[in-house]
């Protein structure tokens, strides 16, 4: 028995599920968005998000650009999240997490700018202390759909924390090291050829088991 596929026009090597694990790289490719004094800043050791009782900071956003990003292009995301090394969270602070809607965004670089993102429609509630932050698949599918994405700028903005005291993630941004971290993994239509590969496999198996038991009647 012979099994025929037309592979023509496939990208090879195949690779199956895939994923993208990113980090920010650079200090310009984080940083905060302040109420207070501080106003914007990408050369903070450490970021905020949510509100700080000090007059520097008061209602503090965060971004975090990843570079690198390929092959997203109408795929489907099936695992997303981001993972902030924690330095020190206060209270319990109310955020959400959204992304910058365009195909390459580029990094804000004053409070201007940043107030002026355009943000994804899909939006993600992370709430308490910083670490991983619940699933994102909402967000990065929205990306997907829409573009073929070769950055993806996260934008972490606070979501009506107490302002009865502290209550704000405070994690490592770039210049301390640890950078914020975006974790990726997804489907293409090449999952289709990896389940017909599969089922030509079995159907191949229970052909030889059948010849093999007719053989053995014989």
């Amino acid at each position: 028995v012979e099994f025929e596929a037309d592979i023509t026009g496939l990208p090879f090597p195949i690779v199956i599920d895939p994923t993208l694990d990113l980090q920010v790289g650079s200090d310009a490719n984080d940083g905060i968005r302040a109420s207070g004094t501080v106003g914007f800043s990408n050369l903070q050791t450490y970021g905020r998000v949510g509100y700080n009782n000090n007059a520097s900071y008061y209602v503090c956003h965060s971004f975090y650009r990843f570079t690198g990003v390929s092959g997203l292009a109408g795929v489907t995301i099936t695992v997303s999240y981001l993972t902030l090394t924690e330095y020190s969270s206060v209270g319990s602070p109310l955020t959400k997490v959204y992304a910058h809607d365009a195909q390459a965004p580029a990094a804000p670089n004053s409070a201007a700018v940043f107030d002026a993102i355009p943000l994804t429609t899909a939006a993600v509630d992370w709430d308490g202390i910083a670490g991983t932050s619940p699933s994102i698949n909402a967000v990065i599918q929205e990306l997907a759909t829409d573009y073929n994405p070769s950055a993806i700028q996260i934008i972490h903005k606070d979501d009506g924390s107490s302002q009865a005291g502290d209550n704000f993630q405070r994690c490592n941004h770039y210049a301390a090291g640890n950078a914020p971290q975006l974790h990726i993994e997804y489907t293409t239509g090449l999952t289709a050829v990896s389940d017909t590969i599969q089922a030509i496999w079995k159907t191949r198996a229970a052909l030889s088991d059948t010849v093999q038991a007719i053989w053995n009647d014989r």
